[in-house]
């Protein structure tokens, strides 16, 4: 029977599932596996079955996941029995954010994470290959307080501010997410610079927001309906969003450990299969998807209603194989530009963006039988 893992984890409760992990066996039994399955010659994937479709090896795949929609395709394909039906053990395990994600990638406890912005770190740290998009997101903010100097400021290319009123604040919001580029785009936008000019006060998504709520901080940068909901509600006032701030959405990738990707290509292409077929599914059929996405996220935590959860989706299409279709459609567009502005402003360093070249769409043509190409630095 196919383990499911429902646990909101965060960097600190991280070492506790690699602990549990390791005691239930998973983790030697899955590197026992691996060593016998490099065993096989002429460079073939593990599991590939004679006339050239891919084959599930049986072994188990962990997944990270988060609870936000373009996960969703991952928790409702286990629930129907769509990976085993292609002969894949998928196991799931559920983050608050991506930055505590790419630690159990980083630590092989995770075989492929689906995340957001978070995956530039994971791809140009040489850990993983990004192997295909899953929505094209655009519901990023940063929000002040309504008496604030910055929200009283002038609108210039949908952003309020100034050099003046910005100098010196501190902005709640999480590392490695996309809540900290939009933040450093925005203060980018008005030559001001983390560390020297202003401060980035890492914290969860949920813990900023009460914390912001509460009076902490004098800028918020959030990502999710459902924190810019309670922020609105509780009279906070919109002052960038993320593609003011960026010039662009930005599409949430799904990568694979590099090692993974070599061992058992047959795996990573049969899981991008079921999550783009499900995903199809999911967007033909908006009532199966809102009220099973509803019950997911309230089961992790998630103050979600009916109307957040309609938002959430109509905002956030998950990408299937006519998206990829699209004669214009690159594999990797938004991971380049949001790495290469990490490494303009210190937080990758540059000789890191040479692993981009790890941006690698071979698994998804073959799950899907499509002719994607990798985009590429200019």
């Amino acid at each position: 029977m196919k383990k499911h893992t429902l646990k909101k984890l965060t960097g600190v409760a991280l070492s506790v599932m690699m602990a549990v992990s390791m005691m239930a066996g998973c983790g030697s039994k899955e590197s026992d596996t691996k060593e016998e399955a490099g065993q096989n010659t002429e460079g073939e994937s593990a599991g590939t079955a004679d006339d050239g479709e891919p084959k599930g090896s049986g072994e188990t795949l962990t997944v990270g996941v988060q609870p936000c929609s373009f996960c969703y395709p991952v928790i409702y394909a286990c629930e129907k029995g769509y990976f085993e039906e292609v002969g894949l053990n998928v196991e799931y395990i559920v983050f608050d954010n991506g930055s505590s994600m790419n630690e159990g990638l980083a630590a092989q406890q995770l075989d492929i994470g689906v995340n957001g912005l978070a995956t530039i770190y994971t791809v140009c740290g040489g850990v993983c290959d990004l192997i295909g998009e899953s929505e094209s997101c655009a519901t990023g903010a940063i929000y002040a307080r309504p008496d604030s100097e910055i929200a009283k400021a002038a609108e210039v290319d949908g952003m309020n501010g100034s050099k003046e009123t910005l100098k010196g604040v501190t902005i709640l919001g999480a590392t490695s997410t996309l809540t900290q580029q939009q933040a450093y785009a925005y203060m980018d936008k008005f030559g001001l610079t983390a560390g020297a000019d202003y401060e980035f006060l890492n914290m969860d998504y949920s813990t900023a927001n009460q914390a912001f709520i509460a009076g902490e901080g004098d800028l918020i940068s959030v990502d999710g309906l459902n924190y810019i909901s309670e922020l609105e509600e509780a009279g906070m006032v919109r002052v960038c969003d993320y593609a003011s701030a960026t010039g662009s959405p930005y599409r949430s990738g799904i990568v694979s450990r590099r090692d993974v990707s070599e061992e058992r290509a047959d795996d990573v292409s049969l899981f991008l299969k079921v999550f783009y077929e499900t995903a199809e599914e999911l967007m033909n059929d908006i009532d199966t998807f809102e009220a099973g996405y509803l019950e997911y996220v309230l089961e992790n935590g998630r103050e979600y209603t009916e109307e957040t959860v309609a938002e959430e989706i109509e905002a956030r299409p998950l990408f299937t194989k006519e998206t990829m279709e699209a004669a214009d459609y690159e594999l990797g567009i938004s991971t380049i530009s949001a790495a290469e502005f990490f490494a303009e402003i210190g937080v990758i360093e540059e000789s890191n963006l040479d692993n981009l070249s790890n941006i690698n769409p071979d698994f998804l043509n073959k799950a899907l039988d499509l002719n994607v190409k990798a985009a590429v630095r200019e």
